[in-house]
């Protein structure tokens, strides 16, 4: 189909019209409030914004492929469910938000410069770029897309060109943000780095080593999406939760840190954390618990999403007070990379 004019496209006037009415609704909402997935105020507009990108797609969901790719630094999920991640409804509907914030907030820090995204691990339908770009005009934003999958940059490139939006776009490439060199296909580096490859306690996928690669080839005063990814230790008893302490927050500058002072030779980020029991518990679960800030007052919370629920690495029996549990953790890692013991 030839491609229309921007103005002219009812596919991309559409997905317009739903981001704009996204956006708004987000905004308005309490976000400390829970929210149950299903019944979502933004559920219906999620729903028809996949309908617009599975409608431009080269090929039908069900033809996506579904084999992960496993490396030292996590999963590289398929392109068949990283499409399916849209309907993480409160999750997707929060980072399109943040990331539209993102975007607003740049153009305030770098005023008159066409604002440069590199969406690390775009998928399929590159959902967050697509979206937010409506939001814009070409020459406000520029997007650059990262995915290890042929498939997702091919369908990423067939939505694109289908809903005539060729001039939001600057590079699509086929690679793996945990080790690629922006130089090498940029010309300039990015103002914004989204990147959404993450599961419960950034265990499985490659979050952590992603954001370690890319948080260095941001241009000065860069920002990243998500703005901070907390991981937290905790013992759950049949009766209460108590907090044991924080064992890592992921941003920017606790990334920068990590890189100054690291020795290691690897790629994979982890943490070994010592905490002190408040007080004496008969039984509980040790539980890693996961908090998102997205960007500004966009936030995941508990249940908020597949990737802040609480996530439990085993049991403890007749625990006192004062007594050291040490946490262990390799982010990117499977479940058996995450341990505990009673010191």
């Amino acid at each position: 189909m030839e491609n229309l004019k921007l103005n002219e496209n009812p596919d991309f006037l559409n997905m317009k019209d739903l981001v704009e009415r996204l956006i708004k609704i987000e905004q308005e909402l309490d976000p400390a409030k829970n929210f149950i997935a299903n019944v979502y105020p933004n559920r219906n507009n999620l729903v028809m914004i996949e309908f617009l990108l599975r409608k431009n797609s080269m090929c039908a969901l069900d033809l996506l492929h579904s084999s992960s790719v496993r490396s030292s630094t996590g999963d590289a999920i398929s392109p068949f469910d990283a499409a399916r991640c849209l309907r993480d409804y409160i999750r997707t509907s929060r980072f399109i938000t943040g990331l539209h914030g993102a975007i607003k907030k740049a153009q305030e820090k770098f005023p008159g410069e066409r604002i440069r995204i590199l969406d690390a691990g775009c998928g399929p339908f590159a959902l967050l770029s697509l979206a937010t770009a409506t939001q814009f005009e070409p020459e406000e934003v520029e997007y650059s897309l990262v995915d290890l999958h042929k498939q997702s940059i091919d369908n990423s490139r067939s939505i694109i060109s289908k809903m005539g939006m060729e001039n939001y776009f600057d590079k699509i490439i086929q690679g793996d943000a945990v080790r690629i060199n922006l130089g090498e296909h940029l010309n300039k580096k990015p103002h914004i780095v989204v990147a959404e490859v993450m599961n419960t306690a950034l265990m499985e996928e490659p979050q952590a080593a992603v954001t370690k690669n890319l948080v260095p080839q941001l241009v000065e005063g860069g920002m990243i999406v998500p703005e901070n990814v907390t991981v937290s230790a905790s013992l759950l008893t049949s009766t209460h939760k108590i907090e044991l302490g924080k064992i890592i927050s992921l941003t920017k500058e606790h990334i920068l840190e990590l890189l100054k002072r690291s020795e290691e030779t690897g790629e994979m980020v982890s943490a070994d954390e010592l905490f002190t029991v408040p007080v004496s518990v008969k039984k509980a679960q040790v539980m890693l618990d996961t908090d998102v800030r997205v960007f500004g007052d966009q936030k995941l919370q508990l249940s908020d999403s597949f990737i802040t629920r609480p996530f439990p690495i085993g049991k403890v029996n007749k625990v006192k007070s004062q007594d050291k549990i040490r946490v262990k953790v390799k982010f990117g890692g499977d479940r058996f990379d995450t341990k505990f013991s009673l010191e």
